[in-house]
């Protein structure tokens, strides 16, 4: 029977999804919460009781199955099966781990709205669309340092970035993947989400009007109320929330008494996790919503989630990741002495994966590595404009038929694929332009003092982003967290903003725009060539110099004083060259507005950015998607003319020309999906050429490898 004025959704695929809270939960709300706090009475503020009562209106009974709603082929499946079969009964002490449905009525939640009506989510019933390898790096983020070391610290690992892009979806199929098997004997063991917002009924909060106005007092609170949470989730779990704890604030109010108070709930704490999680336990803790805890704009907030996170981060055997869209601003950077934080990359959506869940995504010939280049480069646009189309209404993907919208483009594009008469090339195009994007003009752009930074890449720390003028986290939206631990902003705000001291970041950006929302000629430039041009342009001009990361290779002078389309070889022919366009310390693109079809006349040789510095030297960037021995053929290509160029310049043949009198020309290869070891060699006549392979290529991609995922050439020739 379902409570009054529920109603049942207008759909019933979705229901294995949707995962509903039970008639228990719905019936809950109707009466007041449980007292956990011994000392005083639960309080619910108005705003929690009109949510709560808004998401009784809306529920229905569940029709999960017996196993706790389990969806075949999402991390909630995996974890069922980890749980009822692999998991050992000695860690299964705690009432949370005495059945998979009490356990599994814990995992987190998402209000979710379809047709007008709200409904609870389940994530981990959701398909996880992220590249295996991603999510390892995010394992190896999670429990260790960025050189893979076991952490000799307390660090609390977070993941920060917008809202809806999957941050809290994608810590349980972190664990999953990291936890302990015959290959992995120190993998984790639980996996334990609180929550302190959004979840349904399971929320934990401190009563703000008890929050100390002593910053130590307010420190050990935090303390205390970590405890609480811990052991209501290991001990009642059936219990009814939402869970509001108050305290005595009177309790606190020595700040003498602190480090005593932090080190006896240290000792309890330490104590109820050994009672409940067995032997050699080593629990994932995932604090979700981190900075809810407690209200944050008055008083001693910050101090109090940073005593809470820190007692549970001090533990043996525990490793916490808090998820928000803002990192944990009460904890200093990691490297600080004492408990710190540490920056988690969020796996990025995979092309490979969506494209072969989504039945109406999937394109029924693409083009294989042997296909024509002009082929690959559509087919590599295509993948980088579905994907950023996509990124931001994946949940209408999860749940079908939910999003109008979206499934009027999914028709249009599954159309466009299939049309029998039409040729391969025409039906990428006519793809391509169902998935143009709607992204703001350079009207509605708003000014971002050293937004440029941000791009490039800025460490974690109150210092380095202290000296751009942040007060960090509060005046930076949309932070991200990249695959190297530094922050960044999200794609769609970096292509929002303008830097005032910096013009070649709105060419740079203006360029990365064409590639997602322009038609016409989609073949002069593919997303990394436009990526490096952005990305290198921004750190020329903040710099001044070029360094391509090889261990004996140049560093460029140059100061990035503009960003322009130009043309070292005036035919496709490389051995007719001029440099007598090239201004010292601009950079430029190759310029190639013919290149529409398999023909490419105007294709620029070897050359995807050049730049000429005021030492004379003439600097050839070639960049590629792919690895292995096309990598290896762009560099004797590369060395091959570079020799030719180089013998013309010094005996001053009829090509060259007095401005060429003294130029030395050097060359580079980008190419962040080689994972060989990058290479540098130097001819006779002192010309460079280096190949700038794997973690070194993409660190040159500054923010922009948040999406490093969609610029990778895959077995369908995805980018080139």
């Amino acid at each position: 029977m379902m409570p009054r004025g529920a109603r049942r959704p207008p759909f019933g695929p979705l229901a294995l999804c949707l995962m509903l809270a039970s008639y228990a939960d719905a019936l809950a709300l109707s009466r007041p919460a449980l007292r956990l706090q011994r000392r005083e009475p639960n309080i619910l503020s108005h705003r929690a009781l009109v949510s709560q009562q808004r998401a009784l209106v809306r529920m229905q009974e569940p029709t999960a199955p017996s196993d706790g709603g389990a969806v075949p082929g999402t991390p909630g499946d995996s974890m069922r099966k980890y749980f009822n079969e692999v998991m050992p009964l000695e860690h299964k002490k705690s009432a949370l781990f005495s059945s998979w449905e009490t356990y599994a009525a814990w995992l987190p939640v998402r209000l979710y709205s379809v047709k007008g009506r709200d409904y609870w989510l389940r994530l981990h019933n959701l398909k996880h669309w992220a590249s295996e390898a991603d999510v390892g790096v995010m394992v190896d983020q999670i429990t260790g340092d960025s050189e893979g070391r076991t952490l000799d610290r307390r660090v609390v690992r977070y993941l920060s970035a917008p809202s809806g892009s999957g941050k809290t979806k994608s810590v349980l199929p972190a664990f999953y993947a990291g936890r302990r098997t015959q290959d992995r004997p120190n993998g984790f063991t639980h996996y334990i989400p609180i929550a302190f917002a959004n979840n349904n009924n399971r929320n934990f909060r401190f009563c703000d009007e008890e929050l100390s106005t002593k910053k130590d007092s307010a420190k050990a609170q935090g303390a205390w109320f970590m405890y609480d949470c811990v052991k209501t989730i290991l001990e009642e779990p059936h219990s009814q929330g939402p869970y509001q704890f108050s305290s005595d604030p009177k309790r606190f109010s020595n700040p003498s008494n602190c480090d005593v108070i932090l080190k006896n709930v240290g000792s309890k704490l330490q104590q109820l996790l050994e009672d409940h999680l067995g032997p050699d336990f080593y629990a994932l803790i995932h604090l979700d919503e981190h900075r809810k805890m407690c209200d944050r704009e008055v008083r001693n907030g910050a101090a109090f989630s940073a005593g809470a996170m820190q007692a549970i981060a001090d533990m043996s055997g525990v490793v916490v990741v808090a998820t928000y869209t803002a990192p944990p601003d009460g904890l200093l950077p990691e490297r600080s002495s004492g408990t710190c934080r540490g920056p988690v990359a969020l796996p990025p959506l995979d092309p490979i994966k969506l494209i072969a869940d989504v039945p109406e995504l999937k394109f029924p010939d693409p083009p294989g590595p042997e296909a024509a280049l002009f082929l690959r480069r559509l087919w590599g646009t295509l993948q980088f404009r579905l994907m950023f189309c996509l990124q931001e209404r994946v949940n209408g993907l999860h749940v079908r038929g939910s999003d109008d919208n979206l499934e009027g483009f999914l028709k249009a594009y599954h159309q466009a694929a299939t049309t029998s008469n039409s040729s391969k090339a025409d039906r990428l195009r006519a793809c391509i332009d169902c998935c143009v994007s709607t992204i703001s003009t350079q009207d509605d752009e708003e000014k971002m003092h050293n937004v440029s930074r941000l791009l490039r890449g800025v460490k974690d720390g109150n210092g380095e982003l202290g000296t751009l003028g942040y007060h960090f986290p509060r005046q930076v939206n949309d932070l991200v967290v990249l695959p190297d631990g530094r922050i960044s902003g999200s794609l769609r705000m970096l292509l929002a903003k303008l830097d005032p001291e910096l013009p070649v970041y709105a060419v740079g950006a203006q360029g990365m725009k064409w590639v997602l929302t322009k038609n016409g000629d989609l073949l002069s430039r593919t997303p990394l060539e436009e990526a490096y041009t952005w990305t290198l342009a921004c750190r020329a001009a903040i710099n001044e110099v070029l360094a391509f990361n090889v261990r004996k290779g140049p560093v460029f002078s140059i100061k990035g004083t503009d960003l322009k389309r130009g043309r070292i070889f005036p035919r496709q022919d490389k051995k007719v060259f001029t440099f007598d366009q090239l201004v010292p310390d601009v950079i430029y693109y190759a310029d190639e507005p013919g290149r529409v079809n398999a023909t490419c006349h105007d294709s620029h040789p070897r050359a995807d950015i050049f730049f000429r510095t005021t030492k004379d030297e003439v600097v050839l960037i070639d960049i590629t998607g792919s690895g292995g021995k096309n990598v290896a053929k762009k560099e004797q290509k590369l060395f091959e003319v570079l020799g030719e160029m180089q013998t013309d310049i010094d005996k001053d043949l009829g090509n060259t020309s007095e401005i060429h009198h003294g130029v030395t020309v050097h060359g580079v290869v980008l190419a962040p999906f080689d994972m060989e070891e990058s290479t540098e060699q130097e001819t006779d006549s002192g010309n460079w050429v280096m190949v700038v392979r794997g973690e070194k290529a993409r660190q040159l991609l500054g923010g922009l490898t948040q999406v490093l995922r969609w610029f990778e050439e895959n077995d369908s020739g995805a980018s080139v």
